[in-house]
């Protein structure tokens, strides 16, 4: 088994034994002191891109598959859980919000764990589909979810349909991209209330790099740069890992190994550009940055 099941079921083991401990049926617990603090396995966190997920859309069998999956991939809810309590009446069209009233993971919170999940168009024209076809007062979305449907097997079945590689945790990475989808457009906060879940929890489990990150935050440290970088240095762009051309002086090995602003770092470097922030900007670049972009090539 893998090592967070391992924790998660003795960390369930020594609840039990501990219960009996307070009711004098054993003298003492023999699951105190095991770890059962569960950590996120960087190897099974996978970001499903929006083009890759379309291919997956288009071969779900029918309105049902189409609204889970985008739920699941553009509103970041978990399942089956909180598709399986939503309700028509949860969703409010003209206002476009959803409430999220319950789930399994977090129905112990003292508010029930009500969030509010943005209408996005293309969650609202799957559901609007769905409606069409719903029983006449028909009370849930989802009738026939169950805690137990196994809803695992048939997005493997339209995985393969889609020509697709399957990735390591079929919901919760469908989950974890939304989540990072919106990371990437709010601020952090607001990022993890609509997700329904903390910041830190986030950090850990769901927000992934994507290919587009380090692009992103080359155009925001220095626009001229990533114009000179796009045009002159990079024969098939700077896409995931900083894949840059030796010949521009860039050890793209290295670079692979660093995420985020340490990799800029290098490349500013190496390319002899040490102003991270324009002539018109809220600072001029220091001394001390300079040298600090300098040093990260050592």
């Amino acid at each position: 088994m893998a090592i967070n099941t391992i924790k998660r079921r003795t960390g369930l083991c020594r609840q039990i034994f501990k219960q009996a401990v307070e009711d004098g049926l054993i003298a003492r617990n023999p699951f105190v002191g095991m770890s059962t603090s569960v950590r996120s396995n960087k190897e099974r966190q996978h970001c499903i891109p929006l083009d890759v997920f379309e291919k997956v859309l288009e071969k779900a069998p029918n309105a049902t598959w189409r609204s889970l999956l985008v739920l699941a991939r553009l509103g970041a809810l978990r399942m089956p859980s909180e598709a399986q309590g939503l309700r028509w009446d949860d969703i409010a069209w003209e206002a476009k919000r959803i409430s999220i009233v319950l789930s399994s993971k977090t129905e112990h919170h003292a508010k029930r764990a009500i969030r509010i999940l943005p209408l996005l168009p293309a969650i609202e024209t799957e559901l609007l589909k769905l409606f069409a076809e719903a029983e006449d007062g028909a009370e849930f979305v989802f009738p026939r979810l169950r805690a137990d449907s196994n809803l695992r097997t048939s997005l493997e079945k339209i995985l393969r349909r889609a020509g697709v590689q399957q990735w390591p945790k079929l919901w919760q990475n469908l989950r974890a991209s939304g989540a990072t989808d919106f990371a990437q457009s709010l601020p952090s906060h607001v990022a993890a209330a609509i997700c329904g879940h903390t910041e830190q929890i986030a950090q850990e489990h769901y927000w992934t790099v994507t290919d587009n990150d380090l692009d992103i935050a080359m155009e925001k440290l220095s626009p001229k740069l990533a114009q000179k970088v796009a045009h002159e240095a990079v024969s098939e762009g700077l896409r995931s890992s900083l894949n840059v051309s030796r010949a521009e002086g860039v050890d793209a090995k290295k670079a692979q190994e660093i995420q985020g602003f340490d990799a800029i770092c290098r490349l500013l470097a190496s390319l002899g550009e040490t102003a991270l922030v324009d002539d018109i900007g809220l600072e001029p670049t220091t001394p001390t940055m300079s040298t600090w972009c300098s040093n990260q090539l050592s």
